[in-house]
């Protein structure tokens, strides 16, 4: 079974993770739409795993579990609902 997840045609090429840039007075904001690179966003997942004290470093590997657990128990819920 798989997700199909429909896109607006003006978002197709935009990413879903868009890099940021510091301003003149320490804000950030999205820079043109740019991909967040991998070694940028895993430091901010073991940043976050550090901030949130777990005793393991966290890596995107944790998070698309966590994702995929989450998506699969509201997909489950969804379907008996519909059953019922």
């Amino acid at each position: 079974m798989s997700l199909k997840v429909d896109f607006k045609k003006d978002r197709m090429n935009q990413p879903i993770f868009q890099d940021v840039k510091r301003t003149e007075w320490g804000m950030r904001e999205a820079s043109e739409p740019k991909a967040l690179p991998y070694h940028k966003a895993q430091d901010h997942i073991v940043w976050l795993g550090l901030l949130m004290g777990f005793k393991q470093m966290m890596e995107f590997y944790h998070v698309r579990r966590a994702s995929g657990r989450k998506l699969n128990s509201k997909c489950l819920i969804y379907f008996l609902d519909r059953l019922s």
